[in-house]
């Protein structure tokens, strides 16, 4: 489901929740240029602050790419679980690193944040 359809208001209170989930099964994303267009269609309790983080966590997505192309959520995941991965590895030196790599992947939901 592409980004641009639209959500019931009642339905978006989680949005900021939700669109990772969304991104892990393969919703469409926006380019760069959609982004800075797009406004988001839902309610923030919390005075906007919403729409600024789901844009940032998209342009995040979008620049994890490994060259000139854009990223994807899997490429911005693998980062980030590296990134936790080299911090555990040299605290846990019984265990292999692609060992802790997936303990990772399960305990911090990488990609997600």
């Amino acid at each position: 489901m592409p980004f641009s359809a639209r959500w019931r208001p009642e339905a978006t209170s989680k949005f900021r929740r939700i669109v990772p989930m969304l991104l892990r099964a393969g919703s469409d994303m926006p380019s760069l240029d959609q982004l800075e267009q797009t406004a988001f269609p839902f309610f923030s309790p919390f005075g906007g602050s919403d729409h600024q983080i789901i844009k940032n966590y998209l342009r995040k997505i979008l620049l994890s790419g490994p060259g000139p192309g854009p990223g994807t959520w899997a490429t911005y995941e693998k980062a980030h679980r590296a990134r936790l991965t080299a911090i555990f590895v040299p605290k846990l030196p019984s265990l292999p690193a692609d060992a802790i790599s997936h303990i990772v992947g399960l305990w911090a939901h990488t990609g997600y944040y």
